[in-house]
């Protein structure tokens, strides 16, 4: 422990970096590939093929700005430390790339297994190299900066990482050939062409095996960086499918949206509904319905109707005091294919405002016709 902590001082400690020519390039390319996930990430606002892409663009800015470090460091031992935080990204690349590659060639479904076993399997690599010297036992100096020696463990994981990366490249060339001509094909092609480009950057590890050639990684990551931005700029990284729509539209609405399963369950909610009964989406999912509702109905009845699909602009009072509410609640009922029950829709409509407008209308209208009725019982005296 002491030994750790006296190692995380050193890494703080300027007189232990130098100013270094080669680390410019990677810290550069670290930037920019990071800024690329962002842009993705705010474009497709959150979407889940965006939300892989920026954590793949995120494990590769690690190990870009952590080699920055590298060669800045003037001492073997702050080098090795940021050669094992480098490798924080290296290893988690394989399995973030594969990830991104399924979801984003919408095959995620029949390769999630894959998928699992991949973070698994670098999680597993990180944790062996992490604190021992299998990995990496030292770091030798070269022209460049210093930079890491691999043992034996570094085989299998390379057979991992190539193998990943090769798989998510099948992935691409298969969809790309099948695919009818449109958007989805050009994107592909564009992703596919951007990740070839990409993994001539594996020509970094020649050098961890004593070769002195110049880690170059960082050409080919901007390649990628210019060939996936105008992918994203012209192509996107998400169609407009109905699903896709259908996402945007029930977290737009204005309207409270939840949707039960058969047993009565909450198993989609939409942020109106979460701000309405003021608990979050972990909170609300997997209440029954009665749960949600026995503050408005405590013998359980709403919750029948609304499971019955019944309801159409039911009215109910939600709160007591200044903070009461008049929901307008409907619910309907959706089938599957064998017309058997699949779930249970219900929207609930603040209907607050406009009640309380109407309540003004009406008691206006009362007094005008109080005041008319006034009026003529002065003049007919």
């Amino acid at each position: 422990m002491e030994a750790t902590i006296a190692g995380l001082l050193q890494l703080g400690d300027p007189s232990n970096y130098a100013f270094s020519l080669y680390a410019l390039p990677t810290a550069l390319a670290a930037v920019a590939v990071l800024a690329l996930g962002v842009l993705a990430l705010v474009r497709e606002r959150g979407a889940t093929v965006s939300v892989t892409f920026f954590f793949m663009n995120l494990l590769a800015a690690v190990w870009l700005s952590s080699y920055s470090l590298v060669y800045s460091a003037t001492t073997e031992q702050v080098a090795l430390w940021w050669v094992k935080a480098a490798h924080l990204g290296v290893i988690f690349i394989p399995a973030a790339v594969y990830h991104f590659t399924v979801t984003a060639l919408r095959i995620q479904p029949e390769h999630k297994t894959f998928v699992r076993l991949g973070w698994i399997t670098s999680a597993l690599f990180f944790l062996a190299m992490a604190p021992s010297d299998a990995f990496i036992a030292r770091v030798r100096r070269y022209w460049w900066g210093f930079y890491p020696d691999y043992e034996w463990l570094s085989i299998p994981f390379l057979l991992f990482f190539f193998g990943m990366l090769a798989a998510s490249l099948r992935h691409f060339w298969i969809e790309y050939h099948k695919a009818p001509p449109g958007t989805h094909k050009l994107r592909t092609k564009s992703l596919l062409v951007a990740f070839a480009i990409a993994y001539i950057g594996s020509i970094d590890y020649v050098a961890a095996f004593q070769i002195a050639l110049y880690p170059f990684g960082y050409l080919p990551i901007l390649g990628f960086i210019a060939m996936t931005a105008r992918a994203i700029h012209r192509h996107r990284l998400v169609d407009v499918t109905p699903a896709y729509a259908a996402r945007g539209i029930i977290e737009a609405m204005a309207d409270a949206l939840l949707v039960l399963d058969r047993d009565g369950m909450v198993r989609v909610v939409n942020p109106a509904a979460c701000q309405l009964f003021g608990s979050s989406e972990r909170q609300l999912l997997g209440q029954p319905i009665e749960a949600l509702t026995s503050a408005i109905s405590p013998t359980g009845r709403l919750g029948e109707l609304i499971r019955s699909g019944s309801l159409r602009d039911h009215e109910v009072t939600l709160g007591t005091g200044e903070q009461v509410a008049i929901l307008s609640v409907s619910s309907f009922l959706m089938h599957d294919e064998g017309d058997e029950l699949a779930a249970v829709v219900v929207i609930a409509r603040n209907v607050t405002r406009h009640k309380k407008a109407e309540e003004q209308v009406s008691r206006q209208r009362e007094w005008q016709a109080a005041l008319y009725e006034i009026n003529g019982a002065i003049t007919s005296t």
